[in-house]
């Protein structure tokens, strides 16, 4: 019975100190005011590799395609391969693919940057000397999709914490 009145009032302290103190989730269902998704208030850079345009893809599904931008997002990527393990008989390897990305949000009206960021993600993959190359590409390029759905997420967040900022 002692342990239920602590627990109790452990719980209900907490619960105290988690709304005073000015939490608020990144994205309120029941506001009905403007929001950042598929407003189009976004131009998204123009990919110069394969790993850009998959990050291209998941952030314009998102953000939608430009109506009346007034940011810019712009990448720079640097894929990184590394063989981390080779098996006894040298018929498997597993590689390590890192993507660094730099994030700029411009403001388009004065070029202004709003926001430079770093990201680094990994995934690996595993390529068989006895199966044929399409199949260890096929898994790179999943590998690399993986990447891009990660860096997108993370670019995602951020422009939702600048977002009161941003629908100024």
């Amino acid at each position: 019975m002692l342990s239920f009145k602590k627990s109790k009032l452990i719980i209900s302290s907490l619960l105290f100190f988690l709304f005073s103190c000015g939490y608020q989730p990144l994205i309120n269902v029941n506001k009905p005011n403007e929001s950042l998704f598929n407003s189009g208030k976004f131009e998204i850079f123009s990919p110069e590799n394969d790993i850009g345009f998959q990050i291209r893809e998941n952030l314009l599904t998102d953000f939608g395609f430009p109506k009346n931008p007034k940011y810019k997002i712009m990448l720079k990527n640097s894929l990184e391969r590394r063989k981390s393990i080779v098996t006894n008989k040298n018929d498997i390897t597993r590689y390590n693919l890192i993507l660094n990305t730099i994030f700029n949000l411009i403001e388009i009206n004065n070029n202004k940057i709003k926001l430079t960021k770093t990201f680094e993600t990994e995934t690996s993959f595993s390529a068989s000397t006895n199966i044929t190359g399409f199949k260890a590409q096929v898994a790179k390029v999943n590998a690399e999709k993986r990447l891009a759905y990660d860096i997108a997420e993370k670019i995602r967040i951020e422009i939702l914490l600048l977002e009161k900022d941003l629908l100024n």
